[in-house]
């Protein structure tokens, strides 16, 4: 099938309000991920403005952040979070996920303690299913920072 202009602009009109937001979290998460984080955050604070679990976008925005190797960015956002409600562990996992993804130290610490003090279940549970990547996620974050894939030539 041939996309023209029209086209495009046609499936856009007619798309519901459910698949504008999902083209927008895509778009946004894709632009997180590849280090446009200004352009992506137009997207992201859009979302979380007019998505009622907004929770959940803050969270994907991060974890891409991280992905991209954007720890402070990620790190700031999720403290951000947990200050304004401290005993949201599930909060604590991807704040420590996104730490873990970027070999922060505080991230193992992080995850530990939620596995280890929490009585939010959907947390712990959580918690329990990022522990055994831990190692993977640091490997991937030293072989990252070490890589010129990142680098200016």
């Amino acid at each position: 099938m041939h996309h023209t202009a029209n086209s495009d602009f046609e499936l856009v009109r007619n798309a519901s309000r459910k698949q504008l937001l999902g083209y927008l979290r895509v778009f946004g998460i894709l632009g997180s991920m590849r280090g446009l984080h200004d352009d992506a955050d137009v997207i992201h604070a859009a979302l979380e403005r007019v998505v009622k679990r907004s929770r959940r976008e803050v969270f994907l925005r991060v974890l891409a952040q991280a992905i991209s190797g954007e720890s402070s960015y990620a790190i700031q956002a999720m403290t951000q979070m947990l200050e304004k409600n401290p005993d949201d562990d599930l909060s604590k996992v991807v704040m420590a996920l996104c730490m873990l993804m970027t070999d922060h130290p505080d991230g193992r610490f992080t995850l530990d303690n939620v596995i280890a003090t929490s009585l939010d279940q959907d947390a712990r549970a959580a918690a329990l299913q990022v522990e055994p990547l831990v190692p993977l996620l640091l490997q991937r974050a030293k072989a990252k920072a070490n890589s010129d894939w990142n680098r200016p030539a």
